[in-house]
């Protein structure tokens, strides 16, 4: 009975590692999880079973529950200023997991882990948002005070409505006016020969024509032969 007893106790210990305790534990793989994938995901429950050994390197088949780190949001609409986001994940939400763990190390030097082949059975969708419960820009859909901001964001373009028809009605009083003063200058050059009212450029053109022609009649050549002719 004894011997059976003692190669039934040997043949246990070979299985567990013969009491070497090589398997990483349950706070290191939750913090080297959550490091691997930046705080995005979260692990919250894991069952490994060993696959292969290789000294200190042991691999593992994985499975559990992991969660989101942040609550995730998609955008819906964006307005003038702000961005309407819709809640797409809670944080809270559980998801399965199957994974392929690999650890290198023991328990006297510590672990170093990686997860790989991660497979879940729901993807997150979206992202998250920093303080978007408090980033005045953010408007989150069916959230806390959602009808009110959108009626004060009505309210507001309502009012900025009503400031730009006031702006576009004094734009066109002021075209009203340039015109009228645009006639009244054009009155002010008087009118012509032939009765009809001048502009700037036709007064400009004649009065640089006498100008020519003074000149001409009074340049000193002409002035000299003049003279000459009647002195």
């Amino acid at each position: 009975m004894n011997g059976k007893f003692l190669c039934g106790l040997l043949v246990s210990l070979l299985i567990s590692g013969c009491g070497d305790d090589n398997t990483p534990t349950e706070k290191v793989l939750k913090e080297q999880f959550s490091n691997q994938f930046h705080g995005r995901l979260i692990l919250d429950s894991i069952d490994i079973k060993e696959t292969s050994v290789d000294g200190n390197k042991r691999t593992y088949a994985a499975d559990g529950l992991l969660s989101t780190g942040y609550d995730l949001y998609t955008p819906v609409a964006s307005l003038t200023d702000y961005i309407v986001v819709q809640k797409s994940w809670d944080k809270g939400k559980d998801i399965k997991f199957s994974a392929t763990l690999n650890s290198l190390g023991n328990k006297d030097t510590g672990w170093k882990t990686i997860f790989s082949s991660l497979q879940m059975s729901e993807t997150p969708k979206g992202n998250p948002i920093p303080n978007v419960e408090t980033d005045g820009k953010y408007i989150i859909m069916d959230g806390a005070g959602f009808d009110d901001k959108i009626n004060a964001i009505k309210d507001e373009y309502a009012r900025k409505k009503s400031k730009l028809n006031e702006l576009n009605n004094d734009i066109a009083k002021v075209k009203t006016n340039i015109l009228v003063i645009n006639k009244e200058i054009d009155e002010c050059w008087g009118k012509g020969e032939d009765g009809k009212t001048q502009s700037r450029y036709f007064v400009q053109r004649d009065l640089n024509k006498e100008l020519e022609l003074f000149n001409k009649e009074n340049a000193p050549y002409y002035f000299e032969k003049k003279y000459n002719a009647e002195v």
